[in-house]
């Protein structure tokens, strides 16, 4: 969700949510509008799209025959959902781009912006491609490779029309599983032990292309399935790194002895390879464990502190390799107008800090 510039709070979250439902609701309603609208010149898609086909069907189609009524009327419809889908996704994609743009770092906008140009403006091109040029092409050679002199040819307009939306089909399924699962990589849903959900999705996604993909792709389902699922995570991993090691911080909800929620944050700062990691062994449970190259040099890193300050109510931040005086002033400043303590380690200053078990005793003193 794009990050709010405010105190953390149920008050914010609550109206987050309540922006997305709006952007929601103004999807589903143009998705409604489109779908009335081609559902009144989804004729007149059909006749021109039958020309373009190198079918070779006489003044009055004769070579042309529809075999199931009833499948007729179901390839229309299928029609009509297809065209307003693939004319809503360039909306579509301008509203959640709006809606998520002002709490991304420039690194995760560019990547964004890529990702749903690719998916949602590309995509409706590609449909577009595979109906005027790709299908009559798979026509021409299908004449070529299967005509038997002395026979006649009778094509199949429910077929043609399942093949192409089939087709169709698959291009959409693959730009919503990609926008889902980076933009949930984005927000840190997809990260360390909750890769269930991650899961999740693809199984929704390839189990969708199972159950509806036409007839004439029986034998090809799964395989595509799998496709699909497999080149959506894969263009999904190419999310920007999370400057501080992770997005979603798994912090305590228990109430300490003075009837206050802890909000300690424990920085793993590298500082430039100078300081020591934290052993592989710490894994306190509530604390934030933050990891990053240099606070002090990298201004990537201090906006993302400073995020997770804000949005995590952090109150205490303790740093591994000094005791924070070296940190911008801008960056102490702002932490503590947000009430946030700055204090530290001092590893950088200690002789012992290679010693491991030396660090652990000093991480668990931190704690204290």
């Amino acid at each position: 969700m794009a990050r709010l510039h405010v105190d953390g709070g149920e008050g914010e979250i609550s109206f987050h949510l309540a922006d997305l439902h709006r952007l929601l609701r103004t999807i589903i309603v143009v998705l409604g509008l489109l779908c009335v609208f081609w559902s009144f010149l989804v004729g007149d898609v059909i006749s021109a799209w039958l020309d373009l086909l190198p079918l070779h069907t006489g003044p009055n189609n004769e070579n042309l025959s529809v075999y199931s009524p009833f499948d007729w009327i179901e390839i229309r419809w299928s029609l009509v959902l297809v065209l307003a889908l693939t004319t809503a996704l360039p909306l579509t994609s301008l509203l959640f781009r709006r809606f998520s743009y002002s709490g991304l770092l420039p690194r995760e906008r560019s990547w964004l912006s890529t990702v749903l140009l690719i998916s949602t403006i590309l995509v409706p091109l590609l449909v577009i491609v595979i109906w005027t040029l790709a299908m009559p092409k798979f026509i021409d050679l299908a004449k070529l490779t299967g005509s038997l002199e002395g026979v006649g040819v009778s094509y199949d307009a429910t077929s043609l029309f399942s093949l192409t939306l089939g087709a169709s089909w698959i291009m959409i399924v693959w730009s919503l599983t990609v926008v889902s699962i980076g933009v949930a990589r984005l927000y840190g849903l997809i990260e360390g032990s909750e890769t269930r959900f991650r899961y999740r999705m693809l199984v929704i996604s390839g189990g969708t292309l199972i159950i509806t993909l036409p007839v004439e792709f029986d034998g090809l389902r799964l395989l595509i399935a799998i496709c699909i699922a497999y080149s959506a995570d894969a263009l999904s991993r190419t999310v920007p790194v999370a400057p501080l090691g992770r997005r979603r911080l798994a912090l305590s909800k228990s109430l300490d002895p003075m009837g206050k929620i802890p909000r300690l944050a424990l920085l793993d700062c590298g500082c430039e390879g100078s300081c020591p990691r934290f052993p592989r062994e710490f894994r306190p449970s509530g604390i934030a464990t933050p990891r990053c190259n240099a606070l002090c040099l990298y201004a990537s890193e201090q906006d993302s502190l400073f995020d997770m300050v804000l949005h995590s109510g952090i109150d205490r931040l303790v740093v591994s390799g000094c005791d924070g005086a070296p940190l911008p002033k801008e960056l102490r400043a702002s932490l503590r107008n947000r009430g946030c303590g700055i204090s530290g380690l001092g590893w950088l200053d200690e002789t012992n800090s290679e010693d491991k078990s030396w660090r652990l005793n000093s991480l668990n003193d931190a704690l204290l």
